[in-house]
């Protein structure tokens, strides 16, 4: 009886055991698998670090990019201001020039007129007589300085119109570089509300492990 009494006991200390070396097996394999996620997280943490670094990165510069667009609109527009600025005064001058022009045509056709009536009425000269020097002509010495002014406006119309289409160039370049911007914006909102879902910490996953061994 004592010896069939200690052989149970030997053979229930031997199950036991083997209980024990399969628990600690079961456990360190659990263990090990909590490891591999916690590392699995912590790469994931990394990744998603330098995901968050570099869209930052990329935020702060679509902001700069954003504050230098708008310096340069600001020129932009000062600069098309002073073309307007600079062919509303070409163009009162060129009326200015037009009206003169006009004024001056209309008093050499009165001075040539009054000089064939004069010169209808006058008595012919004996032939020997010398023809009297001519007068000055104040007349052609205007139109010759009227001819000069309007080279000259012409010369600013020209330069103008070439700043006018590199106004131009500039506007539609600033609009498409807006436009990026813009679109690089929206993506970056929409990529702001398809966040992936973070992983759970090696804590967590201890704590969900020691509320497991408590169970069993």
């Amino acid at each position: 009886m004592a010896t069939d009494a200690l052989v149970a006991r030997e053979r229930a200390a031997l199950e036991r055991a083997q209980a024990l070396e399969a628990r600690e097996r079961e456990l360190q394999g659990r263990q090990a698998a909590l490891e591999a996620d916690a590392a699995r997280v912590t790469a994931r943490e990394r990744e998603l670090a330098a995901a968050l670094a570099a869209a930052q990165a990329e935020r702060g510069e679509s902001e700069a990019e954003r504050r230098l667009t708008a310096a340069e609109r600001t020129r932009l527009e000062e600069r098309e201001e002073e073309a307007r600025r600079i062919a509303k005064e070409l163009a009162a001058r060129r009326i200015e020039v037009e009206t003169e022009r006009d004024a001056l045509e209309a008093r050499a056709r009165a001075v040539e007129a009054q000089a064939a009536a004069l010169q209808a009425a006058a008595a012919p000269e004996p032939e020997t007589a010398a023809p009297p020097p001519p007068a000055p002509d104040p007349t052609a010495e205007r139109e010759r300085e009227l001819r000069l002014l309007e080279t000259s406006l012409e010369a600013r119309e020209r330069e103008l119109a070439l700043m006018r289409q590199s106004l131009d160039a500039e506007r539609n370049a600033l609009l498409d570089r807006e436009r990026a911007l813009r679109r690089r914006e929206v993506a970056d909102v929409r990529q702001s509300f398809d966040a992936p879902l973070t992983a759970p910490s090696f804590s967590e996953g201890l704590a969900a492990f020691a509320r497991g061994r408590l169970r069993d």
